[in-house]
């Protein structure tokens, strides 16, 4: 693997999102917490509204008009990152224990930007399994597993819903694999609600990750 990988992950900076920063204010401090903090954009614009009066800064039309630049802005830089996800998954082998380009960069992107990494993350499983690209679906699952849950939270949670009803045993292995990887307890109850598999080594698996996360604190 080459070793400038994650140094150019980290370097591919959001070069259009700061320029939508600067042009839509010079008080960077509120969208600076837009990116950090926020889990809804029309939440933080309230937020923003509310410390800039705060400020005595003008909010209008124009405020408005540049906040929609900036989600915009944002929208972009996501397309950007999932389509290399995507490229980076597609040149990919998965081997268990061993750490792939896609995770790599995903891990690059988390301490970028929480908020960009988990949006990236849902749109790309989602486009995987609407395309019904079960090869890739079960590697990005297996490759996912090794992403730290808590920076998931619930993105972790649906792609477990999503992979255990899919209609191939693969996937349906890799999302009981990421449970069991992950390692939270609540996992358990999700997967309790999902039907038999019929299939007698995959019901074994289930029931063996069943146990072990509910006996986890």
């Amino acid at each position: 693997m080459d070793k400038n990988y994650k140094t150019v992950f980290l370097s591919e900076s959001s070069s259009g999102l700061n320029s939508s920063i600067v042009d839509a204010g010079k008080n960077s401090f509120f969208f600076e917490k837009l990116l950090s903090e926020s889990k809804v954009f029309s939440e933080v614009v309230n937020d923003i509204k509310i410390n800039t009066n705060q400020t005595s800064s003008p909010i209008g039309s124009v405020f408005l008009n540049h906040n929609d630049g900036l989600e915009r802005a944002i929208d972009t830089i996501v397309l950007k990152k999932q389509k290399m996800i995507l490229t980076l998954l597609k040149s990919d082998d998965y081997v268990e224990g061993e750490i792939t380009k896609t995770q790599l960069y995903f891990e690059s992107m988390f301490a970028e930007n929480p908020i960009v990494f988990r949006d990236v993350f849902q749109k790309t499983w989602l486009e995987l399994f609407r395309k019904k690209n079960a090869n890739e679906l079960r590697k990005f699952i297996c490759i996912a597993s090794c992403l730290d849950y808590e920076a998931l939270r619930d993105r972790a949670d649906a792609i477990i819903l999503a992979a255990s009803v899919y209609e191939d045993k693969y996937v349906n292995e890799a999302a009981l694999r990421a449970a069991e990887a992950w390692g939270d307890s609540q996992l358990a109850l999700y997967l309790e609600g999902i039907r038999d598999f019929g299939i007698a080594w995959l019901d074994d698996y289930k029931r063996s990750v069943i146990d072990y996360l509910r006996r986890l604190p």
